[in-house]
This record gives structure tokens, C-alpha cells and sequence, in this order.
């Protein structure tokens, strides 16, 4: 009935501090009520045949694969918080700053806002859905292709991105945030 038995459970969870187990336990089941929009999950202790009702949505967060417990967060800041972005390739950079209310070229050219305020909407949340596991930007042959760095006046550092070229691969690139 609440899908917890070894054979049909979500998962088994087992929580170590410093080798020693400190928690053993099987998620199950999951019910979601329309009227209260409150979902419940069934958790059951290894060797147990109490079965305990728990508030929360614990059995959708399971089953996901390894990746869906990383974060793929690249980039996260509010679009109206910018002041600059500096964007280097292949030894040249670039200077995109705001001032007073209006986006200019380090070089003093007026751009446009709106697109300015597009193209900054839409890095604001981005994310990445792949990840390159033992990456190392030391490692022999790896040559970083483009930098960008993102300023803000919120109190929030600097956000850096840099982007490497993979080797023997043309046009596949690993970013790192």
C-alpha cells in the first residue's frame, strides 16, 4: 500500500558521520492531496515494519540520477543589479558598462538597452545540464578560449565564467562558474 518494501521502494538512504551509520532508512510512496495541496511521503526504518507518514514531496526529489543532486546552476544574479560585464577572447576584452541608467562600450559607444537588458535576462538564470567530472583547468592542453566577468552593485562578488576549449575537439568548449 505505501510502496515500501525493499522491492518497490524509491530508494534507501543510509547517512554515515565518520564511518558510523547513523541513519538507515526506505523511502516510498507519495500522496498528494488537491485539497489542502499538501503531499505526504512514506518512510520506513531498515528492519522496521513501521511505516511513518512524513509531510513534504521527499519521494518526488528521489529517483532523479546522480546529476539531479548537483547543481547546475552557471549563472544567478538579478538582470537590474549589473554595472559592467567584461568579456575577453583570445586576449582581447571587451567592456560593457552602465552608467547613468544607459549602457555604453568601454570605448564610450551607446548600446542598445533593450537588447542589452534581453541579453542580460536571459545569462541571469542559466543553467547547464551536463558536467565534466575530474576537470582540471591546469591539465596539459587545456586553453581557456573566453572569459566573462559579471559586476554588480548588490553587495554580491564579482561572478566569473571562463570557458575552455576541449582538447581535440573543435567547437566543444567546458565551462566553469
Amino acid at each position: 500500500t505505501f510502496e515500501i518494501d525493499e522491492a518497490s521502494a524509491k530508494a534507501q538512504i543510509k547517512a554515515y558521520a565518520d564511518g558510523t551509520l547513523l541513519a538507515d532508512f526506505w523511502v516510498g510512496g507519495f500522496r498528494y492531496q488537491n485539497e489542502t495541496r499538501r503531499g505526504t511521503s512514506f518512510l520506513r526504518k531498515s528492519g522496521s515494519d513501521d511505516v511513518y507518514a512524513v509531510d513534504g514531496f521527499i519521494s518526488m526529489s528521489l529517483g532523479q540520477g546522480f546529476n539531479g543532486y548537483r547543481n547546475n546552476s552557471m549563472l544567478r544574479f538579478a538582470p537590474a543589479a549589473v554595472t559592467q560585464v567584461l568579456v575577453e577572447e583570445d586576449g582581447q576584452s571587451t567592456t560593457y558598462q552602465k552608467m547613468a541608467g544607459e549602457w555604453i562600450t568601454g570605448t564610450r559607444i551607446p548600446l542598445d538597452s533593450t537588447k542589452m537588458a534581453a541579453y542580460l535576462t536571459a545569462l541571469s538564470n542559466f543553467t547547464a545540464n551536463k558536467f565534466a567530472d575530474g576537470f582540471q583547468d591546469t591539465d596539459p592542453g587545456i586553453t581557456k578560449r573566453q572569459q566573462m566577468r559579471v559586476e554588480l552593485n548588490d553587495g554580491t562578488p564579482p561572478i566569473t565564467v571562463n570557458c575552455y576549449q576541449v582538447p581535440g575537439r573543435e567547437n566543444h568548449y567546458i565551462c566553469k562558474s
